[in-house]
């Protein structure tokens, strides 16, 4: 908790401490999986994945 204490000026204000803590943590686990020569998508572990039924759902039009 120290470290993300310290990283609180990072962050807007009010971000709380485990949420920091959490964010420390994943970017050492993707630095440590990189240095093992994985390849590391960053946005893909940040993007939620999507429903593809509710996608189709969203592009057919509406029916009165």
């Amino acid at each position: 908790m120290k470290m993300a204490n310290n990283w609180t000026h990072e962050y807007p204000t009010g971000t709380p401490l485990l949420y920091i803590r959490d964010e420390i943590l994943a970017k050492w686990e993707r630095a440590d999986r990189e240095a093992a020569g994985e390849t590391v998508d960053y946005f893909a572990e940040k993007m939620p994945s999507f429903d593809t039924d509710a996608m189709a759902a969203m592009k057919q039009p509406k029916q009165d």
